[in-house]
């Protein structure tokens, strides 16, 4: 083969590899803001603790997640050869998301003709029907293929559709199922934790941010059964007084101050 013809095509693998890494690269890490800006101190927590609490600024917060979560999804459309299942999967994650933004003004309109968390809760789960399932699994989808190191996976877990998700549903749903899911994906989040403490040994500023961290999660674990006893009496009567003073009481007795785990977190991904 002549040489310069050989040495053309080399050189136009070798271009086509780096830009196929490139859209990998590119694809990554806007999968991992995706997650991020879903999950926990995000989208997700804030709408949860709208749900509960009914305070404005936790509606202008998950709005606020929720549309950038919508930029994300909005850049990855744009990633070259992406697969039709990613494709759908995007189209799945942005339906959710959409539904989510329609949520909330769906609670704020129940909180101003209601003070009753009940009939708060009923009148969102009547009128909105958001099917989790498909964009946790529309997740899924997109993070195969890649290589996520430890905080990537700590923020993952603790997220949409894990820890922080499982939570605040045990305390508004009182499903013990919630409970269970959550204790586990805490119990993963603070393995996660010590591994990356181990490997930070010799970083003082990242071992005192997952010292922090490592405190707000087994705040949110000690709190799970001591949860379930609070909240046994609204499990036990249909009287919509009782539930509201269980869930209320359980949320404002067993509150976790998240800002050490926020700040941590920010801390170990550089933002």
């Amino acid at each position: 083969m002549n040489v310069k013809v050989w040495l053309g095509a080399m050189l136009l693998c070798l271009a086509t590899s780096v830009t196929s890494i490139g859209y990998a690269a590119d694809k990554r890490a806007l999968v991992a803001d995706l997650v991020f800006e879903l999950g926990y101190g995000r989208a997700i927590h804030h709408f949860k603790d709208y749900v509960l609490r009914g305070e404005d600024d936790y509606r202008l917060q998950a709005r606020k997640y929720f549309v950038s979560a919508r930029e994300k999804v909005a850049a990855l459309r744009q990633v070259k050869n992406l697969t039709e299942k990613e494709i759908a999967a995007l189209d799945d994650l942005d339906g959710v998301i959409q539904s989510y933004l329609g949520a909330l003004s769906t609670i704020q309109s129940a909180y101003r003709h209601s003070r009753g968390l009940v009939q708060v809760l009923t009148t969102t789960d009547d009128r909105v029907h958001i099917d989790d399932a498909s964009a946790i699994d529309a997740i899924a989808v997109l993070r195969q293929g890649h290589r996520w190191h430890r905080v990537e996976k700590l923020v993952f877990v603790l997220g949409y559709g894990s820890a922080i998700y499982n939570f605040k549903n045990y305390l508004i749903r009182r499903d013990e199922q919630y409970r269970k899911w959550a204790d586990a994906q805490f119990e993963e989040a603070l393995q996660l934790v010590a591994e990356i403490r181990w490997r930070e040994r010799k970083n003082p500023p990242k071992v005192k941010a997952l010292e922090n961290i490592k405190s707000v999660l087994e705040a949110y674990r000690a709190a799970l059964p001591l949860m379930a006893r609070t909240l046994k009496p609204s499990m036990e009567t249909s009287s919509n007084i009782v539930v509201n003073i269980a869930v209320r009481g359980a949320d404002r007795a067993l509150k976790v101050d998240d800002k050490p785990a926020f700040d941590g977190i920010a801390l170990l991904l550089g933002r």
